[in-house]
């Protein structure tokens, strides 16, 4: 009898704090969590819509920054022509190469000029005040994607060249 009293006597504060916690957990999980805030705007778009939720499978996706060519102040123009020129350099490269008429060293030098052009044409597109703040931008962006392991910024191992001869703009080049 005297052992219950013991057991009891010890146990007893042990039960009420288990209950209290048990009740306060209780309480815990039945209210509703906090929704972030591109949940909050989703269900805001649905319910103007007269929909409760998303179609099975589909998922929201965060809302996207500005693009920096934006932020910078460059008109959709310009990037639409920095693009083409790109694009186009591309096409003038390929056909370079596989023109057989001219040797290694001549196609070299046609697509350095290539390129030094459409660098020219696509810097004149654009003030210096622009450029440098979509490099700075640019900076931030990437700074704030960066890794924060440091093992992401460990120096790589020296491999081999797998290619010990030159290669160029055409693929091996003599």
């Amino acid at each position: 009898m005297a052992t219950s009293k013991l057991a009891f006597a010890l146990l007893a504060p042990v039960l009420l704090a288990l209950s209290y916690l048990m009740g306060e957990w209780a309480q815990a999980a039945a209210a509703p969590l906090p929704l972030p805030p591109i949940a909050l705007q989703q269900r805001k778009v649905l319910r103007s819509l007269g929909k409760k939720s998303l179609p099975r499978g589909v998922h929201a996706k965060a809302p996207q920054p500005e693009p920096c060519w934006k932020v910078a102040g460059i008109s959709p123009e310009v990037i639409a022509r920095r693009r083409s020129i790109e694009q186009e350099t591309q096409a003038r490269v390929r056909q370079i190469c596989a023109d057989s008429s001219l040797s290694d060293q001549q196609k070299r030098q046609e697509i350095r000029r290539l390129r030094q052009a459409a660098s020219q044409e696509s810097l004149s597109l654009t003030t210096l005040e622009q450029r440098a703040a979509m490099k700075q931008c640019n900076e931030e962006r990437a700074a704030q994607h960066a890794h924060p392991h440091p093992v992401a910024h460990l120096p790589r191992p020296v491999m081999p060249n797998p290619r010990p001869h030159p290669t160029g703009p055409c693929g091996q080049m003599r």
